[in-house]
């Protein structure tokens, strides 16, 4: 589900393929550890599928999945288990259970929770609903939120900042809100966290080291926690500056996604704009440029199913260039898509789009480059 449901729902994946093939790569327990997280923030169950041999014994990869789940289970097992989704925009909805098995070394472990609410999550990754669109680039930005009682609430990042520091933007505090926030911690952290709580949000410097991996959980307290604004707080989008050369970067993490199927992934190690299948479906970014000027345009693509086709359009200026195909999803080129001109400074929309429905195929993009051209 792309969002929170008032009824409890369910979906269903699996590590490797839904049978044992000894081909097929397994996924890793970060992928299985955001979806949960991102799934039980929404009012919903995941049921996961593990590979099994013909014998009923287990792959090493297997094995080890579901040994790091154990782990991190045991560190954020209070932010999951008998929790609810946060509230947001004085909706409520149905109690449902949340079903999880979890392989430890004294066996299989099997838990029930139930949930209950509204939650929204806050950064620039939305799961999208489909049929197998499950790969999201989540990072620090993607926070998630669960609750407990009335007094606890549980907010996940889905990454470690670099800088140590964590924003929740949807906590900021100005003269709507009544909640209050009286103390924070992390989980799986002994000593105490600082933190700070005003107008920007509640941001809290992290200990160097931090307790687990894939994503870790804040634990705050304190008095009315239904009662705070996030969708007043959250910023609106913001416009990408340019570097001190005067050029621009505009990454598939920043990018505002237009359509039903196009989301970000993660291929090659790197995120990536993906499962852009619709040639209606299109992507772009705010930017604001210091001057008018005369820019080369080119672009990081994959495409699998043959040759395609983009184009770049900023206000009435466009241009558009063939993608070749590379043969893998992960496997990117660089794409040359000429020069463009800005005729006016200021915040303006730079928009990627097929260049028409007739030849328009797949194509997975990781980024747009927009280079000072010397005149």
């Amino acid at each position: 589900m792309p969002g929170i449901r008032p009824y409890p729902w369910q979906t269903d994946t699996s590590i490797g393929d839904w049978y044992y093939n000894k081909n097929w790569k397994y996924r890793g327990a970060d992928w299985v550890i955001h979806m949960l997280v991102d799934i039980v923030s929404k009012n919903g169950n995941l049921l996961i599928n593990v590979v099994q041999r013909p014998d009923g014994s287990l792959d090493p990869e297997p094995e080890q999945i579901l040994a790091e789940m154990a782990k991190w289970i045991a560190i954020n097992g209070e932010a999951i288990y008998e929790t609810r989704p946060w509230l947001i925009h004085g909706e409520t909805s149905a109690t449902r259970p949340t079903a999880i098995f979890v392989f430890s070394r004294s066996g299989w472990t099997f838990a029930v929770a139930t949930s209950r609410g509204l939650t929204a999550g806050e950064g620039p990754v939305r799961a999208k609903g489909g049929h197998f669109g499950e790969d999201f680039a989540y990072s620090a930005k993607d926070i998630r939120f669960t609750m407990k009682g009335d007094k606890t609430l549980y907010a996940f990042a889905m990454g470690w900042p670099a800088d140590g520091k964590l924003v929740i933007r949807s906590l900021a505090r100005f003269p709507e809100v009544t909640g209050k926030i009286t103390g924070v911690s992390l989980l799986g952290y002994g000593g105490q966290v600082k933190w700070t709580h005003d107008a920007d949000g509640l941001a809290v410097q992290l200990p160097a080291e931090k307790p687990c991996d894939y994503a870790v959980a804040l634990k705050i307290t304190g008095e009315d926690l239904r009662g705070f604004k996030p969708e007043l707080a959250l910023p609106q989008v913001q416009a990408i500056q340019p570097d001190n050369a005067g050029n621009y970067a505009l990454g598939a993490e920043d990018a505002e996604m237009h359509g039903d199927g196009v989301k970000t992934e993660n291929q090659g190690g790197q995120p990536n704009v993906g499962f852009w299948d619709k040639a209606g479906d299109w992507v772009s970014w705010k930017v604001k440029f210091k001057e008018p000027g005369s820019f080369k345009v080119s672009a990081s693509c994959s495409t699998a199913n043959g040759e395609s086709a983009l184009a770049v359009e900023i206000g009435d200026q466009k241009v558009e260039a063939k993608v070749p195909a590379t043969g893998a999803w992960d496997k990117f080129s660089t794409v040359e898509m000429g020069v463009i001109e800005v005729k006016q400074a200021g915040d303006q929309t730079v928009k990627v789009r097929p260049r028409d429905a007739q030849t328009w195929k797949p194509v997975n993009l990781r980024w747009i480059k927009l280079t000072k051209n010397p005149r």
